[in-house]
């Protein structure tokens, strides 16, 4: 079914306060105030107004009123499993799971699930939606009414996708065709250039061979007992989470969540998480992907494996940090004078996989080359000579300017964007902080940010396996990844000259 990204119609705002509450600081669960776990240091804020729980089965959930859309509600269902998971000839097996949500249950018959959903308001698409990823499948409704009735259809509905599906095999013949034009519509150039650079980062993993959306020769052959097996083992209440956000009331939803998932058991065993390998060794390494239509861009990688750290303030403000020193490197790239129609440097959670730094630079194909030397001649600078505190200053100041922003809107954010930001956090295992408990660790955080500690933070971002060099083009690159190769040494051998005007060089 559809992502995320490509479901629904938001405001510009409000994506900007989804990006910001998802760049919280880490942490647990249901906490009114910080306190001081082994070690010392400071547990991360929760937001007192989250009422967060697990019942005995393992199931965690999390309830929010929020009520700026009068009966509005939410429903998320979180199941901690995706393509990763799969076994490794049932490529897709995953997504076509999620599709089967929805082609009925033992309470509900495949006729009658869109007509429940139709009585309740809800829009297939823009109101209910279903997601596969590397390692999550998630499940949303968002009900127009907050009525016992609705809430509880809805929550009856969760619990029949989360252990009660049917999966019968004439209804898992229907949905395979489903998927797969669903595979072939999808199946662009800028999507198979997506796969390339993926297969390049994460070479040997299993995320290489394993697209979230699935082989199409394998999806054809999928029966229904791998459907099955698949279902039993990772759709279990240990791996799942359930969030209630809108205008409700907590206790009746508490009540609600246990009287209808305490009694949900896995069946059998239960699935292995899978094996991660380390990233692949230090770079430079190059990679060429050549197809009509592909987006011509060049990229340039640092990977660094996924390591768990104390859920506190103080991994909170490292993060906080390492964003303040992406913007200024933006910034930075931004100003460059060049043949490149846009540079700029991000920081990604790619889950289980590792935390991507990355630099693009989109350019006229046979202009790769100088989006090469504005990409590496940038990062080499700033690194050789550091930053100025009054670019400091001024990152942090627009920055918390957003972190402003985020928290005066919080009261009157849509419904599903509040449910969205929360589901996010998990995701990254972070807290479930509010937006004003945000800005008080943004404003902690930046009144004493100097340049010593965003030029440490930009050196932190790319210790990792790179630089892993891969160029996108829609026609051939005379060479191919050894000219890239060679145009990469070409660039680390020529002088780094400090910023115009800038003086400040590193000890």
């Amino acid at each position: 079914m559809k992502k995320p990204e490509s479901g629904g119609v938001r405001t510009t705002w409000t994506a900007v306060l989804i990006s910001l509450l998802a760049l919280a600081v880490c942490g647990g669960a249901a906490a009114a105030e910080p306190a001081a776990p082994p070690g010392g240091s400071i547990a991360a804020p929760t937001d007192p107004a989250i009422r967060s729980g697990v019942l005995p089965n393992g199931l965690h959930y999390v309830i929010l009123k929020h009520a700026a859309q009068r009966h509005e509600v939410s429903l998320r269902l979180r199941i901690g499993a995706g393509s990763l998971n799969e076994p490794t000839d049932q490529s897709g097996v995953a997504h076509l799971l999620e599709h089967m949500a929805f082609r009925g249950s033992t309470h509900v018959a495949e006729s009658e699930i869109w007509r429940t959903l139709a009585r309740l308001g809800v829009a297939f698409g823009a109101d209910s939606n279903a997601f596969t990823v590397a390692d999550q499948t998630y499940f949303q409704f968002d009900l127009p009414q907050s009525d016992d009735a609705s809430v509880g259809a809805g929550l009856m509905l969760m619990r029949e996708i989360a252990g009660e599906l049917t999966l019968s095999p004439m209804a898992v013949d229907d949905e395979r065709n489903v998927v797969l034009a669903e595979i072939h519509l999808t199946d662009s150039p800028g999507a198979q250039a997506d796969r390339a650079q993926t297969a390049f980062w994460f070479e040997s993993q299993p995320v290489a061979q394993r697209d979230a959306i699935g082989d199409p020769d394998v999806v054809k052959r999928l029966r229904a007992d791998q459907l099955r097996a698949f279902y039993d083992a990772y759709y279990r209440p240990e791996r799942t989470s359930l969030l209630v956000v809108g205008d409700i009331d907590p206790d009746e939803i508490e009540a609600q969540i246990r009287t209808r998932f305490s009694d949900w058991v896995g069946k059998g065993p239960p699935g292995a998480d899978p094996h991660i390998p380390p990233p692949r060794a230090e770079g430079p390494e190059t990679a060429v992907f050549v197809q009509p239509g592909a987006p011509s861009s060049i990229r340039l990688a640092w990977i660094m494996p996924q390591h768990a750290q104390p859920r506190s303030v103080a991994t909170g403000r490292e993060r906080l940090l390492a964003e303040l020193a992406i913007r200024v490197l933006n910034r930075r790239l931004s100003s460059q004078d060049g043949r490149c129609l846009v540079a700029s440097a991000s920081r990604q959670s790619r889950s289980l996989l590792g935390e991507v730094t990355l630099l693009t630079a989109d350019c006229p194909p046979d202009h790769w080359r100088a989006g090469l030397l504005t990409l590496e001649g940038a990062r080499r600078q700033i690194l050789r000579y550091g930053v100025e505190q009054g670019e400091v200053d001024r990152e942090a100041g627009e920055a918390l300017h957003a972190w402003q922003i985020a928290a005066a809107a919080a009261s009157t954010a849509p419904t599903a964007a509040v449910a969205n930001a929360l589901v996010a956090r998990i995701d990254d295992d972070r807290s479930l902080a509010s937006p004003e408990q945000d800005l008080a660790v943004a404003e902690a955080a930046y009144d004493k940010a100097s340049a010593v500690e965003i030029d440490a933070a930009m050196r932190d971002l790319f210790r990792g396996a790179g630089p892993l060099v891969f160029l996108s083009s829609p026609q051939s690159v005379p060479g191919g990844k050894d000219a890239l190769a060679r145009a990469f040494s070409d660039v680390e051998s020529l002088p780094v000259p400090p910023l115009s005007g800038r003086r400040r060089r590193r000890r």
